[in-house]
């Protein structure tokens, strides 16, 4: 099986420190889903929803942080994804496995590089106009 989504590609790449490791972290826990039992499908769909939510919770402290303008729309695009995440969990572990790899295996990822073509690469620039002489971590 191939991989969803390359954990090395330059594209996801923003050069923010948290936001890259946190992205390459997503990608391979998306690519492991790809690829899971059912056993591990269960258990790595409840790690991604907790490894989202705990992104999307620093991602919210680097916008106050830094007085991002964009931060009402980009936290109001994080609890939709979020909340469909979580739905899809809790089908997940109720049985529903067929329609969770088809969420993971074409939804998520599609969302992912929208989501960082747009609203992420916006918080990266505006972090290093706010921060020019160093690599945000």
């Amino acid at each position: 099986m191939t991989t969803l989504l390359d954990t090395l590609n330059p594209k996801y790449a923003l050069g923010v420190g948290m936001l890259d490791h946190d992205h390459r972290e997503f990608c391979e826990l998306v690519n492991q889903l790809h690829k899971a039992d059912t056993v591990d499908f269960i258990r790595l769909f409840s790690a991604l929803y907790a490894q989202t939510e705990a992104h999307f919770n620093e991602e919210k402290t680097l916008m106050l942080n830094t007085k991002f303008s964009g931060i009402n729309e980009h936290l109001s695009e994080h609890a939709r994804f979020l909340s469909e995440l979580k739905t899809m969990d809790l089908a997940v572990r109720r049985g529903a496995i067929i329609m969770g790899r088809q969420f993971a295996t074409t939804i998520v990822p599609e969302w992912f590089l929208t989501h960082i073509a747009t609203m992420d690469k916006a918080l990266a620039a505006h972090a290093h106009l706010c921060n020019p002489a160093q690599k945000i971590s």
